[in-house]
């Protein structure tokens, strides 16, 4: 089993198809328009999210301008600065991820699975429905789909047990969709 295997796709926190599918696209396995072209698919195999380049899975889920852009999106909220890798294993690769409990961390450890898999689902939509939503109505909806799984990993903490760090701090102030619920008679509030 490859590092980045164990760090981004086997965690409790993200949904089992988004792990899956980062499984899947981090060991080349999806059908991007490279793999299709193998396979003996004949067509125009271009990028449907920035119609630049053809279609493959670096370009798809990480070099791609709309890519860039989600990728980006998440990291800035984690306020995490730095280089990003040309192809998607080494990015994968380098994901750091830390063992202390903390909402900062739950993030950071979905934020891969959750990209990968928004991404493919709006590529997905406008190759099979033809329907293409702008990069900011994609955002928001990154922003949800990782706000909802954040909330729902707090949902089934005893919150009082977690430490709440300095990195946790300026995340909720930076993703004020995340919500936390009491959770058997515990009260945390996040001032």
């Amino acid at each position: 089993m490859k590092e980045w295997e164990t760090k981004v796709c086997w965690n409790n926190v993200c949904l089992p198809k988004a792990r899956a599918f980062s499984w899947l696209a981090g060991n080349r396995r999806i059908l991007s328009g490279d793999c299709l072209r193998k396979m003996g698919f004949v067509g125009p195999f271009r990028c449907v999210l920035c119609e630049k380049a053809e279609e493959d899975v670096d370009h798809l889920l990480l070099n791609c301008e709309f890519a860039q852009e989600a990728w980006l999106f998440g990291l800035q909220r984690l306020n995490w600065k730095g280089p990003m890798a040309g192809n998607l294993c080494d990015w994968l690769d380098s994901w750091l991820v830390s063992g202390k409990p903390s909402t900062f961390a739950t993030v950071w450890k979905i934020l891969p699975s959750i990209v990968l898999w928004e991404l493919w689902k709006e590529r997905n939509r406008r190759v099979f429905e033809g329907k293409a939503e702008n990069r900011q109505r994609f955002l928001i909806r990154l922003e949800r789909a990782i706000s909802e799984l954040v909330s729902n990993a707090a949902s089934h903490v005893n919150l009082a047990k977690v430490p709440f760090t300095q990195f946790d701090a300026s995340f909720l102030l930076s993703w004020p969709l995340v919500k936390f619920r009491p959770v058997n008679g515990h009260l945390r509030a996040n001032l």
